[in-house]
C-alpha cells in the first residue's frame, strides 16, 4: 500500500514538474483565471446587496467593440473607413452621452480624404470626446491626426501591459519619456476626471502609488 502511494506521489510530482517546466506561466495563468471568476462572483453577489455595496451602474456604460464579426457584418477590411466612425458618433450623440472615449488612434490620412473630413465634421463642437495616444515600438507617442483634435485636449495614453494569457487586467497610471520624466497620465485617469469633474492636478504620486486628493466618492458611485 505504501509503495503504491509513493509511486502515485512520484508520478504526480513528475507531472507537476514537467508541466511547469514546459509551461512556466501555467500556474500564473490559472491564478488569473481564478481571480477573474471571483471578481465576477463578487460583483454578482454585491448586486443583491445594494444597501451595503452600492448600486451597480453598468447600464451607464456602453462598450462598442470591433471584432471579426463586426468586420464580417460590415463587409470591410481593416482599417475600417473613418466615415463609419463619423456615422457611429452621430448615432451615439442622439443619446446625449456624457463622455465618448475612443480606444483607437486615428493617425495619418485615409486613402479617401473625404472619410477624414466626415469624421472631423462629426467631432467638431463635441468637446466631451476623448482621443488618447499610443506609443510605437520605439516608445515614441503615436497620436490622432490634428485634423480631428480641434478644440480637444489631451486624453492620456493607451498602452497597457498584457498578462501571460494575453488578457489586460491592469493599467500603467503614468507614461514616461525616454529620459524618465513623466509624459502624461493614462487614458483611464482622463475618463475618471471627466466623469467626476475631478481635477487631475490633485493627483499625488508617492513611492510608486497614486493618491486622489480631495476626492470623496459616494457609495452609489461604485
Amino acid at each position: 500500500m505504501n509503495k503504491k502511494i509513493s509511486l502515485i506521489a512520484i508520478i504526480a510530482f513528475g507531472v507537476f514538474f514537467a508541466t511547469f517546466s514546459l509551461f512556466p506561466n501555467f500556474l500564473l495563468t490559472l491564478e488569473l483565471k481564478v481571480f477573474d471568476s471571483f471578481t465576477v462572483l463578487a460583483r454578482n453577489v454585491a448586486s443583491f446587496f445594494p444597501k451595503f455595496y452600492g448600486s451597480v451602474h453598468l447600464d451607464d456604460i456602453v462598450i462598442i467593440t470591433i471584432d471579426e464579426s463586426t468586420i464580417k457584418n460590415l463587409n470591410k477590411k481593416l482599417p475600417i473607413p473613418r466615415y463609419f466612425f463619423a456615422d457611429l458618433l452621430n448615432k451615439l450623440y442622439e443619446a446625449n452621452p456624457k463622455i465618448v472615449f475612443f480606444d483607437v488612434v486615428f493617425s495619418g490620412e485615409s486613402e479617401n480624404r473625404e472619410d477624414d473630413i466626415k469624421l472631423a465634421e462629426a467631432i467638431e463642437g463635441r468637446s466631451n470626446i476623448l482621443f488618447p495616444y499610443a506609443s510605437d515600438e520605439m516608445g515614441q507617442p503615436l497620436a490622432t491626426d490634428s485634423l480631428f483634435l480641434k478644440g480637444l485636449s489631451s486624453a492620456g495614453y493607451l498602452n497597457k501591459p498584457f498578462d501571460p494569457d494575453s488578457a489586460i487586467r491592469k493599467i500603467r497610471p503614468l507614461d514616461f519619456n525616454l529620459n524618465g520624466t513623466i509624459r502624461d497620465y493614462c487614458a483611464e485617469f482622463y475618463i475618471f476626471s471627466r466623469y467626476y469633474n475631478y481635477d487631475l492636478g490633485s493627483i499625488v504620486l508617492s513611492k510608486n502609488k497614486v493618491f486622489l486628493n480631495n476626492f470623496k466618492p459616494k457609495r452609489e458611485d461604485f
